[in-house]
């Protein structure tokens, strides 16, 4: 069974069938508009560092950093993504990961958000606005 936590710069990470899966929040596309580019930075074997930039996705609004929201090497890199970004509107959570990770620390997995604090992360800054 998959479990996803998330981060407070709406990042993911998912555990998927031994797996380390890491993508942007649907929360953070929809407010990116059209996606335009999407440019993965990382090499197979790299080792990020938790919150270290691994990308860039840009749309009609804004460019944003990708940033991981826990450390591992990498073991594969969604390439489709960056010639057709648009997947990511469609399923960002299934087809729209973008890095596939190694994990270094469990415990960074463990740090993140799960999905009713991340919601109340989001309602939370909704009201500051």
């Amino acid at each position: 069974m998959a479990e996803r936590r998330y981060s407070r710069e709406h990042t993911w990470a998912e555990r998927r069938d031994g797996a380390l899966l890491v993508g942007l929040t649907a929360h953070a596309i929809d407010r990116l508009g059209q996606l335009r580019s999407l440019q993965l930075d990382v090499t197979p074997e790299q080792v990020l560092l938790p919150g270290q930039v691994f990308g860039s996705l840009e749309s009609d609004r804004a460019v944003v950093d990708l940033y991981t929201p826990v450390g591992g090497r990498v073991v594969a890199i969604h390439e489709d993504l960056a010639r057709d970004p648009s997947v990511l509107h469609e399923d960002c959570y299934e087809a729209g990961w973008l890095v596939h990770l190694d994990p270094v620390e469990s415990s960074e997995f463990s740090g993140l958000l799960d999905a009713a604090a991340y919601n109340e992360f989001l309602r939370m800054r909704t009201a500051d606005l």
